[in-house]
């Protein structure tokens, strides 16, 4: 997750089909959509620690890709 200015956030994550994804928020709403990511295409062949740990201690099951 990363800020850029005052209120907005915008969260990168790989999915279940190795592709990176993007999700914003603005300050009022979330982007592309509450529930939805946009697709930013690509293969993602390997993860820092930080994503490495999270996936092998299962903590981010639920926040994968559904594409």
């Amino acid at each position: 997750m990363v800020s850029w200015a005052p209120g907005r956030l915008d969260v990168f994550l790989t999915g279940t089909n190795s592709a990176l994804f993007h999700k914003w928020f603005n300050g009022a709403a979330w982007g592309p959509s509450l529930t939805g990511y946009e697709s930013l295409g690509g293969v993602i062949t390997s993860f820092d620690e930080a994503e490495a740990r999270a996936v092998a201690e299962g903590s981010d099951s639920q926040n994968r890709d559904t594409n």
